[in-house]
């Protein structure tokens, strides 16, 4: 739990500085799977997974990978809006950035308060 909370909070923050926006400006947050399923929005927020600015905006989605495999096993026009969603995705390697351990090494803390 305290590495996933490193690499979350660490996430978060980094992807936040490359996109030149603050957390708060945030629309969305889905926590999905067997991980985020279970994992009360609250919860995220009171041991610093999350930051406790975004808790209001936290979805649970469940398991939203076997959901959308089989949306797209069955229709076509989910197969069309996945490929144009594909053709805008960046992907940003966030461990490979010089801050990244650094970063991490901060969030990995349950001492925040």
């Amino acid at each position: 739990m305290q590495l996933a909370k490193g690499a979350v909070g660490a996430g978060a923050a980094l992807l936040a500085q490359y996109l030149g926006i603050e957390l708060s400006d945030i629309e969305e947050v889905i926590l999905a799977g067997a991980f985020g399923s279970f994992l009360r929005p609250d919860s995220a927020c009171d041991i610093g997974l999350l930051p406790p600015v975004l808790w209001s905006k936290i979805r649970v989605a469940g398991n939203a990978a076997g959901a959308g495999a089989r949306r797209l096993v069955c229709s076509d026009r989910e197969r069309r809006r996945v490929d144009e969603i594909l053709c805008r995705i960046e992907f940003l390697e966030l461990a490979s950035l010089p801050e990244f351990q650094s970063r991490f090494a901060r969030e990995i803390n349950f001492a925040r308060i």
